[in-house]
């Protein structure tokens, strides 16, 4: 280390010339240039491990935020909407067509619930769709609707059809940010049918598309000592299985297709609604009842004397005319046995009663006059007659019959 004065040579680490006293500044200089070093090797110590996470974690944060945005914006496009609902109908995910298809918030939805939609779609929805394709969208002014055309074909058809579907831009938000684009087209409050009333037999139990309908729709004001008449708030306009159990435990199955001009719907029995066993049961039932009111004939009985729990009290005044109408007869009638007996019609009548038309084949003898002798004729032959029964009671009571033959041919 030399001395800047005098150029005297002193010893290493010297803060002054050993010659002329002058202070050595090569030490200082030395000692910039050590600290210079320790702080160049400071600024190179590595980034702690806690930084580190922080600033991958904000980076990869902002890139889900970028993934995000660009799969809600993509979920949300008014074409992927339409998709969505398209798959929905070729997969028959009634459920999920509920949601796009149907907008009920208001009022009782018991019988306008997504279990409902679903029973009803699933006896409806006859078509199936096996492929499709979904254009772009076309926007009206102000983009607040837009229309997708889709084309799809059904399955046995050659064909392709098209369809429009109509969108509308929601005053909501999808995923707090996106618009959010929802089916025009959709049941809402104002599209169902109000009030639809289910007219039914007195005591009757009744179902409405699988839903048992209780006590508390049934309208005291409507409700009479016939009928009970239960009031449904709204229900979709769309064919629905009606099931009614009279309380005699017959069983009423009908499809009705509720409307702005069809709102009342009334229980009756006929040949479409019934199962062929209670029509069988049914015909039992008044061949057996025939033949007691025959014997009764034969053996000129009056109704009083009849011996048939089976038969009402209303049943008297046919009776007696028909047994008038015999016993008058220049031929008396000595023997009628129905040997077959077959369904032929039923209706329900005003009164709540069952009229069963019935197609009798049967043997009969007869006494007549041939000159001054007397003649038996024996034929068989076959007849239609008709047997009213009242369905109100837990057994139904034969309360009226017609048409019961009263001429029987001699040749």
């Amino acid at each position: 280390m030399f001395c800047s004065e005098c150029g005297t040579k002193n010893e290493k680490g010297a803060q002054f010339c050993e010659k002329c006293g002058a202070k050595l500044e090569v030490e200082e200089t030395e000692s910039k240039s050590a600290k210079k070093s320790v702080q160049k090797n400071k600024d190179k110590q590595p980034m702690p491990k806690q930084k580190k996470l922080i600033i991958g974690l904000v980076a990869l944060c902002a890139v889900a935020l970028i993934a995000l945005y660009a799969i809600g914006s993509s979920i949300t496009k008014p074409e992927n909407i339409v998709k969505d609902y398209m798959d929905a109908m070729v997969k028959k995910d009634y459920a999920k067509l509920y949601d796009y298809m149907v907008d009920v918030k208001t009022g009782d939805t018991t019988f306008v619930s997504k279990d409902v939609f679903v029973n009803l779609a699933k006896e409806n929805d006859k078509t199936k769709i096996v492929n499709y394709t979904v254009g772009a969208v076309t926007y009206d002014v102000g983009k607040l609707t837009g229309t997708v055309k889709v084309s799809y074909t059904s399955e046995g058809s050659s064909s392709a059809k098209e369809i429009d579907v109509k969108l509308k831009k929601s005053d909501k938000k999808a995923y707090l940010i996106f618009d959010k684009w929802v089916l025009a087209d959709v049941q809402t409050e104002s599209s169902l049918v109000k009030d639809f009333e289910i007219k039914v037999p007195t005591g009757s139990k009744v179902t409405f598309s699988g839903v048992d309908v209780s006590k508390s729709y049934l309208s005291k004001e409507k409700t009479s000592d016939t009928y009970d008449v239960y009031v449904l708030p709204q229900v979709f306009s769309s064919k629905a299985v009606i099931k009614t159990t009279l309380k005699s435990g017959i069983v009423i199955e009908d499809t009705y297709t509720p409307s702005e001009y069809y709102k009342t719907y009334t229980a009756r029995l006929s040949s479409s609604n019934i199962s062929e066993s209670l029509k069988k049961q049914m015909v039992e039932q008044s061949k057996k009842d025939l033949k007691d009111i025959y014997e009764g004939v034969l053996s000129n009985t009056e109704f009083s004397k009849l011996n048939n729990k089976n038969f009402d009290s209303d049943l008297s005044k046919s009776y007696s005319s028909y047994l008038s109408s015999i016993t008058s007869s220049s031929r008396k009638l000595t023997k009628f046995e129905i040997t077959k007996a077959e369904y032929s019609s039923l209706s329900s009548t005003s009164d709540n009663a069952v009229r069963l038309g019935l197609k009798i084949t049967y043997n009969y003898s007869v006494v007549y006059k041939s000159g001054d002798t007397e003649a038996t004729k024996d034929k068989e032959t076959y007849d239609y007659v008709y047997l009213t029964y009242d369905m109100s009671g837990k057994e139904y009571k034969l309360k009226e019959v017609s048409s019961l033959p009263t001429y029987f041919s001699i040749y």
